[in-house]
């Protein structure tokens, strides 16, 4: 592996197990994800859309699916690189089958083809792109299916509020491009992608929810009207 990525894991370790320490509780959400209600919604929804009796779960962090799901009929494992985010999802998962192991997501000891359905929110930013593509492929089966949440980078104010708060993110993370979803079509054949958050960003300023008729503006804006790729904050990526 070379260097530049061990320094980079390395660091990502780092911030993250101070984010999400016991002792240290960074990790509280910030208001404007409210403008991402339907975002977290609809990215259980897929999941729960997709039939799979092995679920690999890719940065369970503190939001891991685990921890909202009381059953499930599929094999449910969850890694992350930190510590202390594992540590957190043990203690707090509802999912008896729930697996939970420290691994990096570059390199991963799972079997090859060992997952029919790979999942995760706002992790592929942390990674190297093209070498997480490589891991996913490999445990995937064949045939097998992803449902990612990501954030993007097209809009201006947003990547302005991001220079303006670094330390609430890491040095190294890097929000989605459209070449990297490009990218991604590359890799993984034809995948649908939904685009949130633009006008429900103006209630989430002051603090407050958005009401149902601004998000339902937003997906037609976003996604009907086809202008997500210019003014959206955040994806879900998934399979046909």
């Amino acid at each position: 592996m070379p260097k530049k990525l061990k320094n980079r894991i390395a660091a990502e370790k780092a911030f993250h197990n101070a984010r999400f320490s016991v002792a240290q509780p960074t990790h509280q959400t910030s208001r404007y994800y409210l403008a991402l209600e339907y975002w977290y919604r609809d990215y259980h929804t897929r999941i729960n859309d997709m039939p799979a009796q092995s679920v690999l779960e890719i940065g369970s962090g503190t939001e891991s699916l685990a921890l909202h799901l009381d059953s499930a009929d599929f094999e449910f494992s969850s890694i992350d690189i930190s510590e202390e985010a594992i540590a957190f999802a043990q203690r707090k998962a509802r999912l008896p089958q729930a697996k939970f192991s420290v691994q990096d997501a570059h390199r991963t000891n799972f079997k090859s083809g060992s997952f029919d359905l790979i999942i995760g929110r706002g992790v592929l930013h942390h990674l190297d792109i093209e070498l997480a593509c490589t891991e996913i492929k490999r445990v995937l089966k064949p045939g097998g299916r992803i449902v990612f949440g990501e954030p993007l980078d097209c809009n201006v104010l947003i990547n302005l509020y991001r220079k303006c708060t670094p330390k609430i993110r890491s040095s190294d993370e890097k929000p989605l491009s459209q070449r990297t979803l490009r990218l991604l079509q590359g890799q993984f054949g034809e995948l649908n992608i939904n685009y949130y958050g633009f006008l429900t960003l103006v209630p989430a300023v002051f603090g407050l929810k958005s009401p149902k008729f601004l998000h339902h503006l937003d997906n037609v804006l976003l996604n009907t009207l086809g202008l997500g790729r210019f003014l959206a904050w955040a994806c879900i990526i998934f399979s046909s």
